[in-house]
């Protein structure tokens, strides 16, 4: 089995970690995602930031999520996982199982009720190992901008 460090992305490494939000956001700019790191991984950010999973013995991500902690109505408090995505030449999955397993130890440290992953259109076949690990699909999100595009090019 593949051994990955799942860890917090620090703001020296955002430029490596820009290919993987390519491949779930291809349309974000590298000015727009270095400027999205250094607000979400500030000191004093409060309850979110950006994980990275590295193949032991490698520089390189091979896969991210960003998170955030929140109120929901029904589940309580809530760690969600946004951009999810993990690339591997062969298989992904035992990526998306490394960050599975952090996210929900990061739900533990975060005295969290429940996680959340969003898996966007581009990683749907996330949706599989992340439905192997206990996961339950439970709604599909419906977007609408109010405001046109800002600093996305």
């Amino acid at each position: 089995m593949h051994q990955f460090h799942v860890h917090p992305l620090s703001g020296e490494d955002a430029r490596s970690a820009y290919p993987l939000i390519r491949e779930v956001e291809p349309e974000v700019a590298l000015l727009t995602w270095l400027t999205f790191v250094r607000r979400v991984t500030r000191p004093g950010a409060g309850r979110m930031g950006i994980m990275v999973a590295t193949r032991a013995g490698q520089r390189f991500p091979s896969g991210l999520f960003c998170y955030r902690c929140h109120a929901d109505l029904v589940l309580g408090t809530v760690v969600t996982a946004d951009y999810f995505v993990a690339v591997d030449m062969l298989d992904p999955a035992p990526v998306v199982g490394a960050m599975v397993s952090e996210l929900e130890v990061l739900g533990e440290r975060l005295k969290c009720d429940a996680v959340c992953s969003i898996v966007h259109s581009r990683a749907e076949a996330f949706g599989g190992c992340l439905q192997a690990s206990g996961h339950q699909m439970k709604a599909k999100r419906f977007i609408k901008r109010l405001r046109a595009e800002t600093a996305r090019h």
